[in-house]
């Protein structure tokens, strides 16, 4: 009976603790919760899969980026990562950054993932995933959760009216999403772009925007969306490295300036 009566406590003890621990993970705060996603398409040769993943590793190792990461109230974020084509690989799950050795940690598994290979631009499909995925398994309470999207074309597996629908889906539920195009040698989106089986050409050409629309346009008419939304262009992939740091840089700043707004407001509010 003793032995009962042990087992029983120890037991009781068990579950309280995970209980314990359980609703401290729920209770955990960050001020951003990031999805890189991150293009992995037909158009992405090892050369430029390469420098997006790099970009984004070298970026996480930025003092300055890890200073702003780290400058809002919770002092904490998370980050996980999205290879997308024609559907969206989760290849990095949330991982908290609260220091330095965070930063670089992840940095360091950015670099060593296998590459994820794909052949179409299936964007309003990646959006879809990441809402139904990541957007509902963030590991605690964050202040903003934002998807970053880079890539080098508009959506050729459903198109602009898909994403859209997708976008505004998305953007209800709260989350953000910024964008990073990257301009190529192929400037201008034409109607005899690259498509998916079942996207058929003359659905192409009743696509709004399309001729003559730059990914610049696409994105900005398209794809971002959400409180604070913005986009930054990166001038080929030469420039991803800068253009996803200066866009990691304004992202924060953005989040952390407008929670400060909220504070300075609701204090004003009781004050009156």
């Amino acid at each position: 009976m003793a032995h009962l009566a042990r087992s029983r406590m120890i037991g009781g003890l068990a579950l309280a603790t995970a209980l314990v621990l359980a609703a401290s993970a729920r209770a955990e705060k960050f001020d951003t919760a990031l999805i890189l996603a991150v293009d992995v398409s037909g158009s992405m040769d090892d050369a430029r899969y390469r420098v997006q993943f790099e970009g984004v590793a070298r970026a996480l190792e930025d003092p300055s980026v890890v200073q702003s990461l780290l400058g809002g109230p919770h002092h904490r974020a998370a980050v996980s990562m999205l290879a997308w084509s024609d559907s969206a690989h989760e290849v990095m799950a949330w991982q908290v950054i609260a220091d330095t050795r965070d930063a670089r940690r992840v940095a360091g598994l950015i670099r060593a993932m296998p590459r994820v290979s794909g052949e179409f631009t299936c964007l309003a499909t990646m959006l879809r995933e990441a809402r139904e995925g990541l957007v509902r398994s963030v590991p605690g309470e964050a202040s903003a959760i934002v998807i970053d999207v880079s890539g080098d074309g508009p959506d050729n597996c459903a198109g602009a009216r898909a994403t859209e629908d997708e976008r505004d889906k998305t953007v209800a539920g709260g989350v953000t999403i910024n964008g990073l195009p990257i301009r190529t040698e192929n400037e201008f989106i034409g109607t005899g772009a690259y498509r998916a089986p079942g996207f058929g050409m003359e659905e192409l050409r009743n696509e709004p925007h399309m001729a003559g629309a730059t990914i610049e346009d696409w994105y900005k008419q398209h794809v971002i969306g959400g409180p604070g939304a913005f986009h930054v262009v990166a001038n080929g992939y030469a420039d991803f490295e800068r253009a996803f740091r200066r866009k990691f840089l304004r992202e924060i700043a953005s989040r952390r300036d407008g929670a400060h707004r909220l504070s300075m407001k609701a204090e004003s509010l009781r004050r009156d």
